[in-house]
């Protein structure tokens, strides 16, 4: 009889539990064996569970508060490398600059015939500088290609397609306003919205490391 009385309170307790769940909207799932989750922990119970995720939710504040600081001294430290690094970048670039010159007038003392000049450890090269291209009016060239060729252009000036219209004057043309301008090949007419300009050096030089046998 007493087990019997028993066993009906754990029922009536049971339900009263499932009700209250039902009313808090609660709807625990079962919990399978070795899981790791707030349900296990809190064993099921609601109130319990609650303070656990509203400890969780603390803790992962804590873990983004924690990420937002290293992340500020990253930042500061590399800020202070980059300065670092830009001006250790300035002074070399000044030594190496430094050296080129002292081995242009090597080459020019020197080997003063050669284009190409091999060292042990590096290759002094010798360039003939070209013409530097300069379009001086592109809306003009825009324009002029719109009139004379449509078809190469739509809203925005072609021009590789342009350029294969045009062509420096030959010899000393007349009408040529001065060197490096262009002639349209099709009808004679001079353009000045481009032209070919006179490198700043005449001669580019490069020094080239040489590459020891293996790399």
């Amino acid at each position: 009889m007493e087990t019997s009385e028993q066993d009906d309170q754990e029922d009536l307790l049971a339900e009263l539990e499932a009700e209250l769940e039902r009313d808090a909207g609660v709807n625990l799932r079962p919990v399978t064996e070795g899981e790791v989750s707030v349900n296990k922990w809190a064993q099921g119970d609601p109130a319990k569970a609650m303070g656990i995720a509203d400890s969780l939710g603390e803790r992962r504040a804590r873990a983004l508060k924690k990420f937002a600081l290293v992340q500020a001294v990253y930042d500061a430290k590399l800020a202070v490398l980059n300065t670092w690094l830009a001006d250790y970048e300035q002074r070399a670039g000044k030594e190496v600059a430094w050296i080129d010159g002292l081995l242009d007038l090597y080459q020019q003392d020197f080997h003063p015939d050669e284009r190409t000049t091999r060292l042990p450890s590096v290759t002094l090269q010798r360039r003939t500088q070209g013409n530097v291209r300069e379009w001086v009016d592109e809306d003009k060239a825009l324009r002029y290609q719109q009139q004379v060729a449509p078809e190469d252009v739509t809203r925005t000036l072609s021009k590789s397609a342009l350029l294969k219209r045009l062509s420096p004057p030959e010899g000393d043309a007349p009408f040529a306003p001065a060197v490096g301008y262009y002639v349209d090949k099709d009808t004679g007419e001079v353009v000045d919205f481009v032209r070919d300009l006179p490198p700043e050096a005449a001669e580019s030089f490069t020094v080239k490391p040489v590459k020891e046998e293996g790399e």
